[in-house]
């Protein structure tokens, strides 16, 4: 599989903020280009997101292998800023969460922030 926490550091490095915290579990294979991809485009958007519109720290990012699936949980530390809506970049990350035959939730965490849940086949 593909070496996905080294292409998210990678992929976060050059941005100061938000400081991306990772947790991959260790049962998580990607083979699949389009996931991979769509994992990586999901991240980078979350992480521009957080800091252009919820003025985020840091950006909490959780892969794990379930079943058939991968599951990607992603949330900041920063605040939405009045109701929550669609706009170019979430309906971009949904757009490629389908392409992929995948499932993209949008949520409020209990801290008020932005909460993605995104399930792809594994």
């Amino acid at each position: 599989g593909l070496d996905m926490q080294t292409a998210l550091r990678a992929l976060a490095a050059p941005m100061p903020r938000p400081a991306l915290k990772l947790e991959i579990d260790g049962e998580v294979h990607v083979s699949d280009p389009l996931v991979a991809e769509t994992i990586l485009r999901i991240v980078q958007e979350a992480m521009t997101n957080s800091a252009r519109h919820a003025d985020a720290d840091t950006l909490h990012v959780v892969l794990r292998h379930h079943g058939d699936q991968i599951l990607l949980d992603i949330e900041d530390d920063g605040r939405l800023r009045g109701a929550m809506c669609e706009g170019n970049g979430l309906a971009g990350m949904r757009e490629r969460v389908v392409a992929a035959d995948g499932e993209l939730r949008l949520g409020k965490s209990t801290s008020g922030s932005l909460h993605l849940h995104v399930s792809l086949p594994a």
